[in-house]
């Protein structure tokens, strides 16, 4: 079963058809508000508004191990990741789509992140952090979307809720990073530790070219919306 981590700007979806709300009490905490199950078209889904339903955690009191957990006992399979996020490259614009395939983390060990300790000891790879197979799927059909999608870019994770310095943007681009957001790390990792597929769908709302922002949301929004519809609806992945 799919499930849908919706970020920033992605509390809600009017193709969703609620089907019923599930518990939010897991042995990690709540999870953020708003989970659920949904139906888009004929496929029901799991999902979770990120920042609450009402947008009321920042990126650092998001229960990522309460929300990973709950969707894996609810019978979710794999997780498709969305949020708005900002651009480190110039040819990365506002409007157009990146899927990662690696990430640094530079939060600031304020988020539980993994489910080990305890007692619990377990050392997982993450050197390849997203699932393949979604990604190569998603890549065979890009030429049916109106948007650009980026392909194999890395992801920088900082704390929020504040945007980097230009100091800090430049450092990130010299270790690699492409776009930059606050909140997909530890999710991934979370992910790999219940052994569940997963893959980033992130829309640019902003550019940085370490000095002006350019903001295009709705464009955004349409863009996820059109992928997720194409991605789960018609069912042209089928993992």
């Amino acid at each position: 079963m799919w499930a849908l981590l919706g970020g920033s700007g992605f509390e809600k979806f009017e193709e969703f058809q609620k089907i019923g709300a599930l518990t939010t009490k897991t042995p990690f905490g709540e999870t953020s508000s708003g989970f659920s199950r949904v139906k888009l078209g004929s496929t029901e889904m799991l999902f979770i508004p990120r920042h609450g339903e009402h947008h009321e955690k920042t990126p650092s009191e998001v229960n990522y191990r309460a929300n990973i957990w709950a969707l894996k006992k609810a019978g979710a399979t794999k997780i498709l990741s969305v949020s708005a996020i900002g651009s480190l490259k110039t040819e990365f614009k506002p409007g157009d789509m990146v899927v990662p395939n690696q990430y640094l983390d530079r939060t600031k060990s304020i988020r539980s992140h993994t489910f080990c300790g305890q007692g619990l000891v377990g050392h997982v790879s993450l050197a390849h952090p997203v699932t393949g197979d979604l990604v190569e799927a998603l890549k065979k059909h890009k030429s049916e979307f109106n948007f650009k999608i980026h392909f194999g870019a890395t992801y920088v994770c900082v704390e929020g809720p504040y945007f980097s310095t230009q100091a800090e943007s430049k450092s990130f681009i010299a270790q690699g990073a492409d776009i930059i957001g606050m909140t997909n790390f530890p999710e991934y990792a979370l992910a790999r530790d219940l052994q569940l597929k997963n893959c980033g769908c992130f829309g640019i709302f902003l550019q940085r070219p370490l000095t002006w922002f350019t903001f295009v949301e709705d464009i955004v929004l349409i863009s996820m919306a059109s992928l997720f519809y194409w991605l789960v609806k018609k069912q042209n992945i089928k993992t």
